[in-house]
């Protein structure tokens, strides 16, 4: 029986030039499974190219620098094709740090581009490779714990703008420890516990993941959050990755009242 994760189509698609550069920069090897598409911001689009190149598709990143006030336009567009045509839609802003929550608000690209996706994050170019990397293990790779194409979907879906943070921590105890060093920085430290939806990917080789020590980190995670909130994680197995443990945390919907 086909695994229906083995069935999910996943695209990037990265507008102007240097979104280019930091997508194929970024040692996507092993990653058969996700095609990756060029929007030239300074080239006429139109929507019926844009819905053709996307067509068939589950997911979807629109990588973009907004350097220009046509690179905003077209990620917009492009957007607008990806929801149109059912696709999960994730709109990443590459900058030079990742936003907080109180930054969002002084950017009028992003506000309009998040209107337009599921969920939005501002992260860096050293972020992106683990969101690819971590989103594209758990649904083609899921191993231990597994979660589905459905679980992702329901914590990106509709969500908003989204925080991010990723470890990649050595020696023992690692899941715990990564798991603290992506809690304690910035900008999740000031905002995780008013997340109502959180997605957490746990990556290592197989001999490093047991599943009462990803039970128990986790576990204490849940219980700095919002009490309503939707916590799904899952883990995959990376067999270059013998002495170390890479964990990334996806939070968003938030509650800006708690």
């Amino acid at each position: 029986m086909t695994d229906v994760n083995e069935l999910i189509k996943m695209k990037i698609v990265c507008i102007g030039g240097r979104e280019t550069s930091a997508i194929k920069g970024i040692a996507l090897k092993g990653l058969e499974a996700l095609d990756i598409i060029d929007i030239d911001s300074s080239v006429q689009s139109n929507r019926e190219s844009i819905i053709d190149s996307l067509s068939d598709t589950d997911l979807i990143f629109i990588v973009t620098a907004m350097d220009s006030a046509t690179d905003t336009s077209v990620a917009g567009l492009v957007a607008e094709c990806s929801r149109d045509i059912g696709a999960l839609t994730i709109g990443v802003v590459v900058e030079s740090h990742a936003f907080n929550l109180l930054e969002w608000k002084n950017h009028s690209g992003i506000e309009k581009l998040t209107r337009l996706v599921d969920t939005t994050m501002v992260i860096t170019k050293e972020q992106l490779c683990s969101l690819v990397k971590s989103i594209y293990g758990l649904i083609t790779k899921p191993e231990l714990i597994n979660i589905d194409f459905s679980n992702i979907r329901s914590v990106l879906r509709d969500s908003g703008y989204a925080l991010m943070g990723s470890a990649t921590v050595c020696g023992e105890n690692l899941i715990a420890i990564a798991l603290q060093t992506v809690l304690d920085s910035q900008p999740l430290q000031a905002s995780f516990h008013k997340a109502r939806r959180v997605l957490i990917s746990i990556t290592s080789a197989e001999k490093n993941l047991e599943i009462t020590e990803v039970l128990s980190a986790t576990s204490n995670v849940q219980e700095m959050l919002h009490q309503d909130a939707n916590m799904i994680f899952g883990t995959s197995f990376d067999e270059t990755m013998s002495e170390s443990v890479r964990v990334t945390v996806i939070a968003t919907d938030f509650d800006y009242k708690k």
